[in-house]
């Protein structure tokens, strides 16, 4: 996570320090401990689109007692793991 991808947290003003100590942050709890299933993929997919998916949280969220929180997270491991042209269905 050297640099921010999204001009959504730049349109926000949402640069730098803010989006790693704040924003980043609070999105990686949702993912963790959220009731709200439908929350915690919103939270995963936000992190995702926004260049801020840790590996590390998608990992300990395979260990989640919910099935359907294992298959988000197989999926991001899936899709991180493809070159650019697979993940488009290519080649």
């Amino acid at each position: 996570m050297d640099e921010i991808k999204s001009d959504a947290l730049v349109f926000l003003g949402a640069t730098g320090d803010l989006a790693y100590k704040k924003i980043f942050p609070a999105l990686q709890s949702m993912v963790r401990s959220q009731d709200n299933l439908l929350a915690r993929f919103h939270a995963l997919w936000t992190l995702e689109g926004l260049g801020a998916l840790d590996p590390g949280l998608v990992r300990e969220q395979m260990k989640d007692t919910n099935p359907r929180m294992r298959v988000q997270d197989i999926a991001e491991l899936v899709a991180h793991s493809l070159p650019d042209d697979q993940e488009r269905g290519a080649g």
